[in-house]
């Protein structure tokens, strides 16, 4: 969750998920709006995002709850992805990136 990236299956997180689900590995990815690369880092004014970084604490906070209160169902898989980037932003990333984009 460290940058927006698509969805689309030729990305880094494209293949990224394609991994864990074809080793039937639970995910949860979210990626969020308008945070660039480094945007959980308070020291980066320029691009620390707080609302973003907040909902990402939150997220992982809840998870860590669930796996060690003894909620989490290792026996089912779970995929769930959400992707709140605009998709001239994916463009430019995908391009400054060198990915080939479709």
């Amino acid at each position: 969750m460290a940058r927006p990236i698509t969805s689309s299956r030729s990305t880094t997180c494209g293949r990224f998920r394609d991994s864990l689900e074809r080793h039937k590995k639970s995910y949860d990815i979210h990626i969020y709006k308008d945070a660039p690369h480094g945007w959980l880092n308070d020291t980066m004014p320029g691009r620390y995002r707080k609302p973003q970084a907040d909902a990402g604490w939150a997220a992982q906070q809840q998870f860590l709850t669930e796996v060690f209160g003894g909620g989490y169902d290792s026996a089912t898989i779970r995929w769930q992805f959400e992707c709140e980037s605009e998709p001239e932003l994916r463009f430019l990333q995908e391009r400054a990136a060198g990915v080939k984009v479709e």
